[in-house]
Order: C-alpha cells, then structure tokens, then sequence
C-alpha cells in the first residue's frame, strides 16, 4: 500500500502485547523501503520502482520508550514527481521495472531513476 504522509515529529509508540526486553539496547533502527506505488494520475510502478521511503524507530531502554518517524528520501525523481503544493504524485520516471499510464515503451530517457529504496547505512555521522 502507497504511504502518502511523512511523520516528521517523532511519535511515541505504545506497547500493545507483551513488553520491550529489560536488556534491550537503546539506540535506532532504520528500515527503507518503496513507498508509493499510485501516483495521481493512474500509473502504477513496480515496487522496485516505488520511492523511498524511510522508518525509523529509536529505542530509549532508560525511559522505556519507542519512537517513530517516516520521510521521503528526498531524490531528484522525488523532487520532479510529488508537487507539495497540491500534494499530488505524478510519475515522470519509469524504472527498470514499470511502464506509466500512457508512457512511452521505447525512448523514454527517464529509465533509472534513483529510488532509494534498497538499503540504509550509518557513515560516520551520516545516514545513507
């Protein structure tokens, strides 16, 4: 399912069933993956082709909490294909693995985009 929204401030997270680990270390997870997958307009790409789109979920062992937040990894396609204005999506980049409504099969110069949706890494005090 397309996520639409980012979740900038970070949420705190409630425990339903069970309990975080008493030994459990603070610190973050990262997780990313493809976010949206309908544009405004009728296409629809492969996951693969799918934004990206960031979780993370940082654990306070000291205080017992679990927070959360999500963003679009701000991409040059990202930048072109969501209008912040509006809040509306419209694909201009196929990818390798999907066609637009109406695109061109042959042709089209937009074929790779850089979704950022395949892996996460800390570097020194970076997050790629």
């Amino acid at each position: 399912m397309s996520q639409r929204s980012e979740t900038i401030q970070p949420i705190r997270l409630r425990v339903v069933e069970g309990a975080i680990p008493t030994n459990f270390p603070s610190g973050a997870y990262y997780l990313t993956g493809p976010g949206i997958f309908k544009d405004d307009h009728g296409s629809t790409v492969h996951p693969l082709d799918g934004h990206g789109y960031l979780r993370a979920f940082t654990f306070d062992n000291v205080n017992k909490e679990v927070k959360y937040m999500a963003k679009y990894i701000k991409t040059e396609a990202q930048v072109e294909e969501y209008d912040q204005k509006t809040d509306s999506w419209r694909f201009t980049h196929r990818g390798p693995f999907s066609v637009l409504k109406g695109g061109k099969k042959i042709g089209n110069t937009k074929v790779m985009k850089n979704v950022a949706n395949t892996s996460v890494l800390m570097w020194g005090k970076k997050l790629l």
